[in-house]
């Protein structure tokens, strides 16, 4: 049984920032094509609370972060299940941080439902240290 079966995009944006969570730090969500509008910094907000900020706009972005590497991913609302992930940045020389990108976007929407449960509840192994 795979996890599209019972998300809601919202709950699939979720999924997704939990994922990316769990190994690069959140930094802010804001409108695809305005960095000033609708921005909002990711620190201290929980994970249900960053996907409702993605999701709240159609055409958002989030940037990441992790060892002074900085990537941004884009979410267009109203597409198909596994296809919220529209596009996203890699930097020139291939890093960790480009690796969970690649992982996530390429493998969330075929989760079985009971890993999903457990990413979703936040047991210990899928909490990040900033939770």
């Amino acid at each position: 049984m795979r996890a599209r079966k019972f998300m809601t995009y919202l709950e699939e944006a979720e999924l997704i920032v939990r994922l990316l969570g769990e190994k690069l730090k959140l930094v802010e969500s804001h409108y695809a094509y305005d960095f000033n509008e609708y921005n909002h910094k990711c620190e201290g907000l929980s994970y249900d609370r960053i996907a409702h900020h993605l999701w709240n706009i159609e055409d958002s972005v989030l940037i990441v972060e992790h060892s002074g590497e900085t990537r941004w991913i884009r979410f267009v609302f109203g597409n198909d299940f596994g296809e919220l992930i529209n596009d996203y940045s890699v930097g020139r020389e291939k890093h960790y941080i480009d690796e969970v990108i690649d992982d996530v976007t390429r493998n969330y929407y075929e989760m079985g439902f009971t890993d999903m449960m457990c990413v979703m509840q936040g047991d210990d192994i899928y909490r990040s240290e900033e939770e």
